[in-house]
């Protein structure tokens, strides 16, 4: 997919497929001190996928999830339900300029899944 902010709803109908994926996100907006990382973490344990996420210094949050398309896509799911109580919400905050977006997402080769059975947040 190519690099630009893009809603995480067109990432979700992108990639919600059954087949294991692996995708390197870059999330920009809200998404530094506000529990982005945790969140993504129990979201992540929830759906089992793993991977990792971690802040960056230019204030976005970068992420490798893996899993089922399906699961990766119930965590972005879960994602954009928590930091918005509700689908408008998501979009009202998105064009206050609050809220997040998904900067980049690539698709990346499948890793040995017993490397990163969780998600590990990093610092």
């Amino acid at each position: 997919m190519a690099t630009g902010a893009m809603d995480v709803d067109e990432v979700i109908a992108r990639w919600d497929i059954d087949e294991p994926v692996r995708l390197a996100l870059t999330f920009c907006g809200t998404v530094q001190g506000v529990g982005f990382r945790w969140t993504t973490q129990a979201l992540a344990q929830a759906a089992g996928v793993g991977g990792w996420v971690r802040n960056e210094d230019d204030g976005t949050v970068s992420s490798e999830l893996q899993g089922t398309g399906h699961a990766v896509c119930r965590v972005l799911a879960g994602l954009r339900d928590q930091f918005a109580d509700a689908r408008s919400s998501y979009e009202f905050l998105r064009r206050m300029g609050l809220g997040f977006s998904v900067a980049s997402c690539e698709r990346m080769p499948l890793s040995d899944a017993s490397s990163h059975p969780d998600l590990e947040v990093r610092v």
